[in-house]
Protein backbone atom coordinates (compact mmCIF):
# COMPACT_ATOMS: atom_id res chain seq x y z
CA UNK A 1 0.00 0.00 0.00
CA UNK A 2 1.17 3.49 -0.82
CA UNK A 3 1.56 5.85 2.11
CA UNK A 4 -0.40 9.09 2.10
CA UNK A 5 1.74 12.17 2.56
CA UNK A 6 0.69 15.65 3.60
CA UNK A 7 0.37 18.15 0.73
CA UNK A 8 3.67 19.88 1.56
CA UNK A 9 5.65 16.65 1.37
CA UNK A 10 3.88 15.53 -1.83
CA UNK A 11 4.70 18.87 -3.41
CA UNK A 12 8.35 18.64 -2.39
CA UNK A 13 8.65 15.12 -3.77
CA UNK A 14 6.97 16.23 -7.01
CA UNK A 15 9.37 19.17 -7.33
CA UNK A 16 12.39 16.91 -6.89
CA UNK A 17 11.06 14.46 -9.46
CA UNK A 18 10.31 17.24 -11.94
CA UNK A 19 13.77 18.76 -11.51
CA UNK A 20 15.44 15.38 -12.07
CA UNK A 21 13.27 14.80 -15.13
CA UNK A 22 14.17 18.22 -16.55
CA UNK A 23 17.87 17.55 -15.94
CA UNK A 24 17.63 14.24 -17.77
CA UNK A 25 15.84 15.93 -20.67
CA UNK A 26 18.46 18.68 -20.85
CA UNK A 27 21.25 16.11 -21.12
CA UNK A 28 19.61 14.49 -24.16
CA UNK A 29 20.53 17.49 -26.30
CA UNK A 30 24.18 16.68 -25.64
CA UNK A 31 23.62 13.13 -26.81
CA UNK A 32 21.63 14.20 -29.88
CA UNK A 33 24.21 16.82 -30.88
CA UNK A 34 27.14 14.43 -30.40
CA UNK A 35 25.64 11.45 -32.22
CA UNK A 36 24.25 13.54 -35.08
CA UNK A 37 27.61 15.32 -35.46
CA UNK A 38 29.47 12.02 -35.69
CA UNK A 39 27.02 10.70 -38.28
CA UNK A 40 27.23 13.95 -40.26
CA UNK A 41 31.00 13.52 -40.43
CA UNK A 42 30.64 9.91 -41.61
CA UNK A 43 28.04 10.72 -44.26
CA UNK A 44 29.93 13.77 -45.57
CA UNK A 45 33.19 11.87 -45.90
CA UNK A 46 31.34 8.91 -47.45
CA UNK A 47 29.82 11.26 -50.03
CA UNK A 48 33.27 12.65 -50.84
CA UNK A 49 34.84 9.21 -51.08
CA UNK A 50 32.03 7.62 -53.10
CA UNK A 51 31.68 10.52 -55.52
CA UNK A 52 35.45 10.80 -55.93
CA UNK A 53 35.94 7.08 -56.47
CA UNK A 54 32.95 6.92 -58.81
CA UNK A 55 34.32 9.87 -60.81
CA UNK A 56 37.80 8.35 -61.10
CA UNK A 57 36.54 4.87 -62.03
CA UNK A 58 33.56 5.98 -64.10
CA UNK A 59 31.04 4.15 -61.93
CA UNK A 60 27.69 5.93 -62.01
CA UNK A 61 26.12 3.68 -59.38
CA UNK A 62 28.84 4.60 -56.88
CA UNK A 63 28.19 8.30 -57.50
CA UNK A 64 24.46 7.66 -57.00
CA UNK A 65 25.18 6.31 -53.52
CA UNK A 66 27.44 9.31 -52.89
CA UNK A 67 24.56 11.61 -53.82
CA UNK A 68 22.27 10.04 -51.23
CA UNK A 69 25.05 10.08 -48.64
CA UNK A 70 25.26 13.85 -49.12
CA UNK A 71 21.49 14.16 -48.67
CA UNK A 72 21.79 12.17 -45.43
CA UNK A 73 24.65 14.39 -44.27
CA UNK A 74 22.57 17.53 -44.85
CA UNK A 75 19.64 16.08 -42.91
CA UNK A 76 21.86 15.03 -40.02
CA UNK A 77 23.56 18.44 -40.04
CA UNK A 78 20.14 19.97 -39.40
CA UNK A 79 19.68 17.81 -36.31
CA UNK A 80 23.25 18.58 -35.21
CA UNK A 81 22.67 22.32 -35.50
CA UNK A 82 19.42 22.19 -33.55
CA UNK A 83 21.05 20.15 -30.78
CA UNK A 84 23.98 22.57 -30.71
CA UNK A 85 21.65 25.57 -30.50
CA UNK A 86 19.93 24.09 -27.45
CA UNK A 87 23.31 23.30 -25.85
CA UNK A 88 24.63 26.81 -26.49
CA UNK A 89 21.73 28.38 -24.59
CA UNK A 90 22.85 26.74 -21.38
CA UNK A 91 26.61 26.97 -21.87
CA UNK A 92 28.27 28.86 -19.06
CA UNK A 93 31.88 29.19 -20.19
CA UNK A 94 33.73 31.46 -17.83
CA UNK A 95 36.87 32.01 -19.85
CA UNK A 96 36.99 34.43 -22.74
CA UNK A 97 39.04 31.92 -24.69
CA UNK A 98 36.37 29.23 -24.37
CA UNK A 99 33.72 31.67 -25.57
CA UNK A 100 35.90 32.50 -28.57
CA UNK A 101 36.22 28.79 -29.40
CA UNK A 102 32.47 28.30 -29.01
CA UNK A 103 31.71 31.34 -31.18
CA UNK A 104 34.10 30.13 -33.90
CA UNK A 105 32.58 26.63 -33.68
CA UNK A 106 29.12 28.13 -34.05
CA UNK A 107 29.89 30.29 -37.08
CA UNK A 108 31.90 27.60 -38.82
CA UNK A 109 28.93 25.31 -38.22
CA UNK A 110 26.62 27.81 -39.92
CA UNK A 111 29.06 28.13 -42.82
CA UNK A 112 29.42 24.34 -43.07
CA UNK A 113 25.67 23.80 -43.00
CA UNK A 114 24.96 26.44 -45.66
CA UNK A 115 27.72 25.04 -47.87
CA UNK A 116 26.51 21.49 -47.39
CA UNK A 117 22.95 22.40 -48.35
CA UNK A 118 24.23 24.31 -51.40
CA UNK A 119 26.30 21.28 -52.43
CA UNK A 120 23.31 19.01 -51.91
CA UNK A 121 21.19 21.21 -54.20
CA UNK A 122 24.01 21.26 -56.77
CA UNK A 123 24.40 17.46 -56.51
CA UNK A 124 20.66 16.87 -56.93
CA UNK A 125 20.68 19.15 -60.00
CA UNK A 126 23.51 17.05 -61.47
CA UNK A 127 21.55 13.90 -60.69
CA UNK A 128 18.33 15.18 -62.23
CA UNK A 129 20.14 16.17 -65.45
CA UNK A 130 20.38 12.49 -66.33
CA UNK A 131 24.18 12.36 -66.31
CA UNK A 132 25.27 10.71 -63.06
CA UNK A 133 28.86 11.91 -63.39
CA UNK A 134 30.07 14.71 -61.17
CA UNK A 135 32.83 17.07 -62.25
CA UNK A 136 36.12 17.91 -60.64
CA UNK A 137 34.81 21.35 -59.62
CA UNK A 138 32.05 19.73 -57.56
CA UNK A 139 34.56 17.34 -55.97
CA UNK A 140 36.89 20.22 -55.13
CA UNK A 141 34.00 22.14 -53.53
CA UNK A 142 33.05 19.07 -51.49
CA UNK A 143 36.68 18.71 -50.40
CA UNK A 144 36.77 22.35 -49.24
CA UNK A 145 33.50 21.87 -47.33
CA UNK A 146 34.98 18.74 -45.73
CA UNK A 147 38.02 20.73 -44.60
CA UNK A 148 35.75 23.39 -43.07
CA UNK A 149 33.96 20.55 -41.29
CA UNK A 150 37.26 19.21 -39.92
CA UNK A 151 38.16 22.62 -38.48
CA UNK A 152 34.69 23.03 -37.04
CA UNK A 153 34.80 19.57 -35.44
CA UNK A 154 38.21 20.36 -33.94
CA UNK A 155 36.84 23.53 -32.34
CA UNK A 156 33.84 21.63 -30.99
CA UNK A 157 36.15 19.04 -29.47
CA UNK A 158 38.23 21.77 -27.85
CA UNK A 159 35.14 23.35 -26.32
CA UNK A 160 33.91 20.01 -25.03
CA UNK A 161 37.10 18.39 -23.79
CA UNK A 162 39.61 21.17 -23.16
CA UNK A 163 37.19 23.60 -21.54
CA UNK A 164 35.01 20.85 -20.00
CA UNK A 165 31.72 22.18 -21.31
CA UNK A 166 29.71 19.01 -20.80
CA UNK A 167 31.75 16.95 -18.42
CA UNK A 168 33.37 17.27 -15.06
CA UNK A 169 37.08 18.05 -15.25
CA UNK A 170 39.29 15.01 -14.71
CA UNK A 171 41.69 15.45 -11.79
CA UNK A 172 45.36 15.29 -12.74
CA UNK A 173 46.25 13.04 -9.82
CA UNK A 174 44.49 9.71 -9.33
CA UNK A 175 42.31 9.17 -6.30
CA UNK A 176 43.98 7.48 -3.36
CA UNK A 177 42.49 4.12 -2.51
CA UNK A 178 42.30 2.55 0.91
CA UNK A 179 44.91 -0.08 1.64
CA UNK A 180 43.36 -3.49 2.07
CA UNK A 181 44.45 -6.06 4.56
CA UNK A 182 46.37 -9.04 3.22
CA UNK A 183 44.27 -12.06 2.30
CA UNK A 184 43.83 -14.68 4.97
CA UNK A 185 42.95 -18.34 5.06
CA UNK A 186 43.36 -20.83 2.23
CA UNK A 187 43.74 -18.11 -0.43
CA UNK A 188 46.68 -16.59 1.48
CA UNK A 189 48.38 -19.96 1.79
CA UNK A 190 47.94 -20.62 -1.94
CA UNK A 191 49.43 -17.22 -2.77
CA UNK A 192 52.39 -17.75 -0.46
CA UNK A 193 53.21 -21.12 -2.05
CA UNK A 194 53.63 -19.47 -5.46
Amino acid sequence: MQEVLPNEQRGARLTVNLRGSVRRRLKTDVLIHTVAAQLTIVFTEAALGLDGLGYLMGLGRLMEVGCWALVGAAGLATVTGLGGAVMRRRYRGRLKESRAFLRAHLWLGVLFYASLVALMVWRMAIRSSGDPSVGWLYLFALLVVSLVMVLQVYLGGEVTYHFAMERKPVPLTPKKTKATSPPSGQLAEALRER
